[in-house]
């Protein structure tokens, strides 16, 4: 009896022993698919990286020629697909659509779609009721920037969009939708202020 419980006790130990390591080995293999597979992710998401990289300098490239904006990668792209698309509207006062618009009109509408926000329809309320007052040296990307008509009053008769390095997007009078810099005389000499949107 004794015999048999030694050499059952060994048969129990050999097929617990087998039973384990056939279960280890499967355990290193699956091991070993995933760390294949995991490396395979890691390229095939390297490669769309890249591929979103080169399509985003591409975008990039593109809007910077017709906007006549230095623009990278990581800039507001969409903000600035969203301009491309109203460039060579022209002014039309109390109008907000692609066949005319005011200045104050496609501010509103650039704010509505590309930040989500609801401004106030005219440039005088817009600075009054939607904006906290800037310098123009602290302007950044999706700032506001307001002007004075010839008389110089207290509220502001034309509004644009500050974009970068002194360029900024707007309807003018004459020329529609259109991107001019801030240092050009006309509106060095018309300045009011910049507004940062709450």
């Amino acid at each position: 009896m004794p015999l048999n419980g030694i050499l059952f006790f060994l048969l129990f130990f050999l097929a617990a022993v087998i039973v384990f390591s056939g279960c280890s080995r499967r355990q290193y293999g699956d091991r070993s698919r995933l760390v294949v597979q995991d490396d395979e992710l890691r390229e095939h998401l390297e490669r769309s990286r890249q591929l979103e990289n080169n399509e985003r300098n591409g975008r990039a490239e593109q809007l910077s020629l017709r906007l006549n904006v230095p623009l990278t990668p990581n800039d507001n792209l969409n903000l600035y697909e969203y301009i491309n698309g109203w460039i060579g509207v022209p002014h039309r006062l109390g109008k907000m659509s692609k066949s005319g618009t005011d200045c104050s009109g496609f501010v509103y509408m650039v704010y509505n779609e590309v930040y989500g926000k609801q401004l106030r329809r005219t440039s005088a309320d817009m600075l009054k009721i939607n904006c906290r007052r800037v310098e123009k040296s602290q302007l950044r990307e999706g700032d506001l920037v307001f002007f004075y008509n010839k008389n110089r009053s207290q509220t502001p008769s034309h509004v644009g969009i500050y974009l970068k390095e002194g360029r900024f997007v707007h309807a003018s009078s004459s020329h529609g939708v259109t991107v001019n810099r801030l240092d050009e005389k006309y509106y060095v000499q018309h300045w009011m202020c910049g507004g940062t949107v709450k």
